[in-house]
Parts: C-alpha cells; structure tokens; sequence
C-alpha cells in the first residue's frame, strides 16, 4: 500500500522518478486513480490525501461532501490530518448540509491535541474575543523538565480550565499494577 500512496503522491506532485528513468511528469487524473486504489484499502493517509484532491478539484471536478466523508473516515482511524481537514470543512460548512462549530471544534482539539499546529491555531482563531486569554500548551507529564517549562510559561496567570489527556487506561490498583502497565499509560 505505502508503493500506491508514494507514486500517486509522486504523480500529484510531479516529483521523484521511476527506477532512475527521469522525472516523473505531473499527471493529476493518474494521481486521484492511485489514491482511490490506496484509499480502497482503508489507509488513513490515503482517505486524507484522496479527500484533499477531491475538495480542491485536482485531476476532477470538485467534490466536498465526498471530501467530507473520506476526511471524516481518516479522523476516525486517528489520522491527525484528516482530523484537521474535518474540521475546517466542518467549521466552514462545507461539503456539509450547514455548518458545525462544535463537532467542528471537537476535530480541531483532536488534532491538536496531536501536535497539529496549524489546528491549534484554527482553534485560537475560533475563539474570537476569548482567544487573548486562550494559552495551548503541549506537555509530556512523564518529564519533569517539560511540567517546569509549563508551569514557568504560565507564570503567575491563574487557570481557569485545565484540559488533560491520557491516551490508554490498564486497570489494577495502584499498589498491584505493574511497573511496565504504569509506564505504558504514563507514556502515552
């Protein structure tokens, strides 16, 4: 699958070349066939990029609401891009009956919440008047050295919310759980 999702890119981008023949000339009509037979395997990557070339209209006619299906499955398989590209189309109303600022505003924190810039900012801009007094912060709490920085960037201003993600749960009591359980939650 990786093979199909390189040359469609590869195709899309008119970049790289096949075995050393020469560069490999644009041809966006190829590239949509390439990302359909990726996406038709389930890849994340390949519903996100699919959906990009659909919204944009590049080798067909724009299509949003199918973008919007193809961002929506890549969102669902944790893909932060497809996160991202959900909420904006979301957000905008696009591809979409009308818009959602919510579900919208959900995608947006998910990709974020993934180290995705460009989303930590839509959702700065989201917040309108509130954003001056809206701080995002990304923090490993399994380092001491990054819970200091936190704590140093947000100096004497109070917090108001306090938004906190853990990404698995393994259940036992404390005194009970093992010591590879605890660093597998605490890691991620």
């Amino acid at each position: 699958m990786g093979g199909m999702l390189r040359w469609a890119t590869r195709l899309r981008d008119g970049s790289g070349s096949l075995r050393g023949t020469g560069r490999v000339e644009r041809d966006l009509v190829a590239s949509l066939d390439w990302y359909e037979r990726a996406a038709a395997t389930g890849d994340a990557r390949a519903l996100d990029h699919l959906g990009w070339m659909l919204e944009n209209g590049l080798g067909c006619e724009p299509d949003e609401a199918r973008a919007v299906t193809l961002y929506r499955r890549s969102a669902e398989a944790r893909h932060h891009q497809g996160r991202f590209n959900l909420g904006r189309m979301l957000r905008d109303g696009r591809g979409v009956p009308a818009p959602d600022p919510v579900l919208a505003a959900m995608w947006l924190d998910l990709a974020a919440m993934a180290k995705h810039d460009a989303a930590a900012e839509a959702l700065r801009t989201d917040a309108g008047e509130a954003a001056d007094r809206l701080h995002t912060h990304r923090c490993d709490v399994s380092s001491a050295a990054q819970v200091d920085a936190l704590w140093e960037a947000l100096g004497e201003e109070p917090v108001e919310v306090l938004v906190n993600n853990a990404g698995i749960r393994r259940d036992a009591i404390l005194p009970l759980m093992e010591q590879e359980a605890w660093d597998d939650v605490i890691a991620t």
